[in-house]
């Protein structure tokens, strides 16, 4: 029967998967970390047989919200396959990390110390995971109280690493309550005892502030930042979303031309019906290659033409070839063009084109790990010749970073930042364009991959995240959807259909408020991890004694 109890934990990986969005139990996370809090001290001493309880645990998690990953298609690639079933496989062994040294701690400095450390190691993981090449910060707890509307507005001081922390501080306090109980004798668990148990108003009063603080933060914040009061106070201009709803198998292998012409008769029909546009948004990769004019030179003159007759600006999905010089040094993802005997580098990016001004381009910054871009290959090249998917979309190369482009508006510049797929889960990615001036973002994404799943509204619901800790609308353009606008309290404003063909036009505001979190960025998983890594350090020199 003991034995069987270590396996409880995987009720931590259940509850904390029914918690994440687009499922409706957010309230499930804040007592998603009991079961293993309580396996924990059950088996604080013994580590036999625990590892396969805590990988199970988080395989769970891991596969109950992301199962969709491999995209169980028809036509799916069977190298996109292949990655979704490794990363189901690969990626709960990550949180290995906060667990062990959770368990560290715990042993060395006692049960009090060792659950006031939980919330700051369980953060500053997720923190450090949004770091670097091998990062997946899809996965974070704070992210399962979007629906929570009201209660998670103050992650535009700390970003979503605040909601992660607090979640997991409310698990703590309610889980002393619950094993101050268990350990009383059972003939002492009668109401009137478990409340003389000492500090129990004290930990009932902290999980109310917990819980109501962020409420009157946020109940403040959605009058500031009223969409109405937005719109009324600021300028604004007519932004149209496009979702064509193309086949994501077929589209490499379509004319390109002919997409583009799809996308451009969809926003003729808007125009037509006396809806004026002022930036049209196209999704991610809408136009694909059409020459070395366009997709190297930037030549967009066809297209320059359709936007100076509408007088509308674009902003689309794009394909970039940039050509090496002579001498210059490639980068290990340049490719031979055949014909001209030219080195090029292939971006993932977006291009801007407006009446009067030359074409602005991005290139995507953060790519899917190994779907766009092998982590770190310039140590792994060898791998590139095994792992490429089979649509043609494997080895792009790396952009520069959060770069903003200039939309002109009404005779005036304005900053729009351009977030591309992928890049909205990376919270301290997406302050960046804030931070360098965006007064609008939009993003563009490609997730027919994984038609009929979870997969693009919990997309679309991670955006909402990032509207809320940036203060920014978002126009959110989709091949088949989500699509739609989000304001900056992270509520949606309106959105289409999905996996229907059409567009969605609505009035947004360019803002200049910066957050907290915009002016101040990490500081938050900084202080977490640094407080983490002290209490670690301590662990090794101190031990107290008789603290269970």
């Amino acid at each position: 029967m003991l034995k069987s109890q270590k396996y409880l934990n995987i009720l931590t990986g259940i509850l904390l998967a029914l918690a994440f969005p687009p499922m409706p139990f957010y309230f499930l996370s804040f007592i998603a970390f009991i079961p293993f809090l309580f396996v924990n001290e059950k088996f604080k001493d013994k580590n036999s047989g625990l590892g396969l309880s805590i990988y199970l645990t988080f395989m769970v998690y891991h596969t109950g919200t992301n199962w969709w990953i491999s995209s169980f298609q028809e036509q799916t690639d069977p190298f996109l396959m292949a990655s979704g079933f490794a990363l189901d496989v690969a990626h709960p062994l990550f949180f290995f990390i906060p667990i062990y040294i959770y368990r560290f701690i715990r042993r060395k400095l006692g049960f009090v110390f060792g659950l006031v450390s939980f919330p700051f190691i369980w953060t500053a993981f997720e923190w450090a995971h949004s770091l670097g090449e091998f990062s997946y910060p899809w996965l974070t707890v704070g992210n399962t109280q979007i629906y929570n509307i009201k209660w998670i507005q103050f992650i535009d001081i700390t970003g979503v690493w605040g909601s992660s922390f607090l979640i997991c501080s409310i698990n703590v306090m309610i889980f002393s309550i619950l094993y101050k109980i268990y350990k009383m004798p059972k003939e002492d668990r009668l109401i009137g005892y478990i409340i003389r148990i000492p500090g129990m108003g004290l930990r009932i009063s902290f999980i109310a502030i917990l819980f109501l603080a962020p409420i009157f933060y946020g109940t403040n914040q959605l009058k500031e930042f009223n969409h109405e009061k937005l719109i009324s106070e600021n300028e604004s201009l007519i932004a149209t979303v496009i979702q064509p709803n193309i086949n994501p198998w077929e589209k490499w292998g379509s004319g390109s031309g002919s997409q583009v012409k799809l996308m451009m008769d969809i926003q003729d029909s808007v125009i037509k019906s006396s809806v004026k546009t002022n930036l049209s948004v196209w999704p991610e990769t809408s136009i694909l290659r059409l020459g070395k004019r366009i997709n190297n030179d930037l030549n967009m003159s066809f297209i320059q033409m359709w936007t100076d007759r509408r007088e509308l600006s674009l902003l689309s999905g794009f394909i970039h070839d940039d050509e090496y010089g002579p001498w210059e040094k490639r980068q290990i993802t340049a490719r031979l063009r055949t014909y001209d005997s030219t080195w090029y580098e292939s971006f993932n990016a977006a291009v801007l084109v407006q009446p009067g001004f030359p074409a602005q381009v991005y290139h995507k910054s953060k790519l899917t790990p190994f779907a766009e871009r092998i982590p770190y290959v310039n140590h792994v090249s060898f791998l590139m010749d095994y792992i490429q998917w089979g649509v043609g979309i494997s080895s792009w190369g790396l952009g520069s970073g959060a770069d903003v482009v200039d939309l002109s508006y009404k005779l005036q510049n304005y900053k729009l930042g351009n977030i591309i797929c992928i890049e909205s889960i990376y919270p301290g990615f997406c302050r960046d364009f804030t931070k360098n001036g965006a007064q609008l973002l939009t993003l563009i994404t490609n997730d027919a991959w994984y038609d009929f799943t979870p997969g693009p509204e919990q997309h679309f619901c991670i955006a909402q995240v990032r509207a809320i800790e940036n203060r920014r609308y978002i126009a959110r353009s989709a091949n088949s959807g989500v699509s739609g606008f989000i304001s900056p309290t992270g509520e949606e404003v309106s959105r289409l259909a999905q996996y229907e063909k059409g567009a969605l036009s609505e009035k947004i505001a360019f803002l200049d408020h910066q957050s907290f979190y915009v002016r101040y960025g990490d500081w938050f998983g900084f202080l977490v991890g640094t407080i983490s890594l002290l209490m670690f350090l301590i662990s090794f020199f101190l031990r107290i004694y008789n603290a269970d």
